[in-house]
């Protein structure tokens, strides 16, 4: 009976308590996303009337997010079906991705539903990789497109946004994703420095609130590229006279206006379009170029060019109207040393004597005046020249013009120089002889008395290791032709060695170069350790053998090049290469007996003694084959020479003088 009384009065406590029984029709997905609500259907079945409030809530670990109540009331026996939502706002979970569940209560009573995730993160998917770290120009449009995702499959309504910056410009670009794709075009601007950027793409999801609910980030690396835009000719002046020096430099800007190291192609061109003067240099390099003394008035123009940028700028040469004056003994010689024809008065005071003569000369034209005065020493000024001491002769103070014919030979100071060293010479050959005989007659008088019936004068005798066709005597002075000529000068620096060692072949290899030499009409003279290749137009019957002359060059390097690769017995040598005028006569139809005018032989055996088996030329040839190679500027001290660095367009030239040494191996 006790037992009865207590099942009795616990089946009324749990129906007292348990009033209501909740049931969760429909369990959430696996997966939400920030921003997503979650439809919540619940049927509520009333064990005993019911007047309460049905709370809905979103629970993230140990976090009660959003609640939603709703009253409920129902009688004993009576159900109902109710919908809550649950919005899945950012501002309720403090991590990019987290479980939670819905927690449902009424009164008393509470049902939790499954656990799900609930994410933040979208991804982004390119639609070209090929872009990320690509290098775009400066004005170049960069297209970026893509999708944007959720594992869910949920599709994503957002902005999606670029921004880079380039130094103190900014750019960004703005759209929306539509259907989760997206299609940005971002310009760059165009003095956008070249270098490394890192820009930044962005998708953004905003809840009802305006809240950012989810979000991507990822970045877009590119590379901007230094564009050759424009080359310019700085000048510091722009008119100059005659025998002045012009000196200019050529920069070559990129997109920003900063200076690009490289090597530009440069020409002066005369008024007639005539290139005067050629070559390469480095952008930011001063080059400089001289005004000849006799320079005509006339715009010369400055021609930069690399690849498709090109420049120009205009020098004016100015007119020089100048005469200069000279008094030999009692001669005036006035020599009209301008640019323009000199016509004008020119004022000639001797002690306080003034005359004025007019004087009517051409370019490098001059005339000579006689000066007299009463036997005594006189003070002469000529326009602002002042000459002290003058010796002169004569009845009256007078200037009279000489005729041309004895005018050349007395204005040249070089022709009394010249006499009186022929004067010096005479006097001492004469006394050398007399000395001689003296001497020599002693010496034979003494070795008659000690039993010696024959006295020779010993003379060394030169050996030649060259048997050429051509040959070419050298003289300090020689009645002849005057003509432009080459050179091509080698020096055996190691020539004793190569004597001591007869089974070396480098004996045999220096014999062959002469072969070369005559083939080619060289005429060859020989000093020392050094070899003359002497190209004279009247031997080759042509001007132009300032091409044949590197040819040759090329030629002897490649035979001894050859030679020291496989021979043990090395030929230390070098090559030089200049050109300049000599005065040369034809000796027995092949030879030349010549002398020079100027130093282009000493400065062609010089740069031949600083080669190091490389070819190198002085500025007067390099000038002249610039079309044909590209050389390399060297210095040592005052010194100027060109290294020879690549060949351009002597295949012509090469395939003929290749032939000729083709038929020399028949």
């Amino acid at each position: 009976m006790k037992k009865a009384w207590l099942v009795f009065v616990f089946l009324v406590f749990f129906v007292s308590i348990a009033s209501a029984q909740i049931i969760l029709l429909e369990e959430p997905k696996s997966e939400y996303y920030f921003g997503q609500i979650i439809k919540n259907p619940v049927k509520i079945l009333a064990v005993s009337d019911i007047n309460s409030i049905l709370k809905t809530s979103l629970v993230c670990g140990s976090k009660v997010g959003f609640s939603e109540e709703k009253f409920i009331s129902l009688f004993s026996g009576e159900e109902e079906q109710v919908i809550t939502s649950i919005p899945l706002l950012r501002k309720y979970s403090s991590k990019n991705s987290q479980e939670c569940h819905i927690k449902i209560q009424l009164g008393e009573e509470s049902i939790l539903s499954n656990s799900f995730l609930l994410k933040g993160d979208l991804e982004i998917v390119f639609d070209r990789e090929d872009l990320i770290g690509a290098s775009f120009s400066p004005e170049e449009v960069i297209s970026i497109s893509g999708e944007v995702l959720k594992s869910n499959q949920e599709k994503v309504s957002g902005i999606v946004s670029f921004y880079v910056e380039f130094n103190k410009e900014k750019v960004s670009v703005r759209d929306v994703t539509a259907n989760n794709l997206f299609d940005l075009t971002i310009p760059l601007p165009k003095n956008a420095p070249a270098g490394y950027y890192k820009g930044n793409l962005t998708v953004l999801e905003k809840d009802y609130l305006g809240d950012v609910s989810n979000f991507a980030s990822i970045d877009f690396p590119f590379y901007v590229k230094q564009i050759e835009k424009n080359l310019e000719i700085i000048l510091k002046e722009s008119e100059f006279n005659p025998g002045e020096e012009v000196s200019f430099r050529i920069l070559l800007y990129d997109q920003t206006g900063s200076n690009i190291p490289a090597k530009v192609s440069f020409s002066i061109l005369d008024s007639n379009g005539k290139e005067i003067f050629s070559g390469l240099a480095n952008t930011d390099e001063e080059i400089f170029y001289n005004i000849a003394e006799n320079n005509l008035p006339e715009d010369l123009l400055i021609k930069v060019s690399k690849e498709a940028l090109s420049s120009s700028k205009k020098v004016i040469v100015l007119e020089n109207k100048q005469v200069s004056t000279n008094i030999v003994n009692s001669t005036l010689v006035i020599k009209n040393v301008g640019n323009v024809f000199f016509e004008d008065s020119v004022l000639v005071k001797i002690s306080d004597v003034e005359k004025q003569i007019f004087v009517s000369l051409g370019i490098g034209e001059q005339e000579v005046y006689s000066l007299s005065a009463p036997n005594g020493v006189y003070d002469i000024e000529v326009n602002e020249d002042k000459i002290t001491g003058v010796m002169l002769t004569g009845k009256a103070i007078d200037v009279k013009k000489v005729s041309n014919s004895v005018s050349n030979f007395i204005a040249i100071p070089f022709v009394w120089f010249f006499i009186l060293i022929i004067i010096c010479g005479f006097v001492y050959v004469m006394y050398i002889r007399i000395n001689k005989k003296k001497i020599f007659g002693r010496i034979y008088k003494k070795s008659s008395f000690e039993g010696y019936n024959d006295f020779k004068e010993v003379k060394p005798v030169k050996k030649s290791f060259f048997s050429p066709r051509y040959i070419a005597k050298h003289s300090v002075s020689i009645k002849g032709e005057q003509q432009d000529s080459t050179g091509v000068f080698l020096k055996i620096n190691n020539m004793p060695d190569c004597l001591k060692n007869k089974d070396s072949n480098a004996l045999q290899t220096i014999k062959e170069l002469s072969e070369f030499s005559d083939k080619v009409k060289a005429n060859t003279y020989e000093s020392e350790d050094s070899v003359s290749f002497i190209f004279a137009p009247m031997i080759t019957k042509t001007f132009q053998n300032e091409k044949t002359a590197l040819e040759l060059a090329l030629k002897m390097q490649e035979k001894l090049d050859h030679h020291n690769k496989y021979f043990k017995q090395k030929i230390n040598y070098g090559i030089g290469i200049s050109k300049g005028k000599i005065v040369a006569r034809i000796l027995d139809k092949n030879g030349l007996e010549f002398s020079t005018k100027d130093n282009f032989v000493a400065l062609g055996k010089k740069i031949s003694g600083i080669s190091s088996g490389e070819i190198l030329v002085e500025e007067n040839l390099k000038n002249k084959l610039l079309n044909d190679a590209v050389f390399e500027k060297h210095s040592q001290g005052s010194l100027n020479y060109y290294s020879l660095v690549e060949l351009k367009n002597l295949s012509e030239g090469r395939e003929k003088v290749n032939e000729i040494f083709r038929k020399m191996q028949k």
